[in-house]
């Protein structure tokens, strides 16, 4: 299993920290865990041919999280249409409940063109689903009131690989229970102060060290965080943590 880091960033995007947007490769598959307005840049950049992604994973209606997504599906179905125009392959869409009603309603604004027809399935329930030999676990966070929020396990063969998006400090059981023992946990930090919505560093670093994660990668973060978080991380020397930055490729 791998992942690369594509947006490492906040609502506040810089050159160095895009929006948040993570691919994962395994078993010949590949996801996108948030899909913000910068994810279809950083796949370029990479020359990563949008129709070879299956799926996406979104955590939330946050334009950071959940704006490129459009743009991305244009641009595969466009992309898919001058290659092949007779077959285009499709394209699971996981999320919260609202999801499929929030697609709609995009496609409304800016993709009139009844004409074009992107092959969707959509996937908003908490159950297991499987891409290939790849399954995806979503499960909820609490992040904000007005709308509901999921994380993801990713499992493939005997490699996990946990993302939390966006989250507050006060969780469910189940969310401890669904974080438990990854190799990977991909927990979001950008918290400068304790609060509702968001993690500290020092918070997403010890919710790593409960669920016992072989590796905590802390990413949502803005430019001015990183020397406080590397400096903070340091000082719990037994956990193997990382800070994320943009175009960081991780095996496990």
């Amino acid at each position: 299993m791998k992942l690369t880091i594509l947006g490492s960033g906040t609502a506040v995007p810089s050159k160095e920290r895009f929006s948040s947007s993570y691919l994962i490769e395994a078993g010949g598959k590949r996801l996108l865990a948030d899909c913000s307005a910068t994810a279809v840049a950083r796949l370029a950049e990479r020359n990563i041919d949008f129709g070879s992604i299956d799926a996406v994973a979104v955590t939330h209606f946050h334009p950071d999280h959940f704006a490129g997504l459009l743009p991305f599906v244009q641009a595969r179905y466009v992309g898919e249409l001058q290659v092949r125009p007779v077959l285009h392959r499709p394209l699971a869409l996981f999320g919260p409940p609202s999801l499929r009603q929030r697609w709609h309603k995009l496609r409304e604004v800016m993709w009139v063109e009844p004409n074009e027809f992107a092959p969707l399935s959509f996937f908003e329930s908490d159950e297991p689903c499987r891409i290939g030999t790849v399954v995806i676990q979503p499960f909820p966070v609490r992040h904000v009131e007005w709308f509901p929020s999921y994380g993801y396990r990713f499992s493939h063969g005997a490699a996990s690989l946990v993302y939390t998006g966006d989250a507050g400090p006060v969780q469910e059981d189940r969310f401890f229970e669904m974080i438990a023992g990854a190799d990977c946990l991909l927990i979001e930090a950008a918290a400068r102060q304790p609060g509702q919505t968001h993690l500290t560093v020092e918070q997403a670093i010890e919710i790593g060290q409960r669920s016992g994660a072989k590796k905590t990668v802390l990413t949502h973060l803005r430019d001015n965080q990183v020397t406080d978080a590397q400096a903070i991380a340091s000082r719990y020397a037994s956990q193997d943590i990382e800070i994320a930055t943009d175009g960081m490729e991780i095996v496990f």
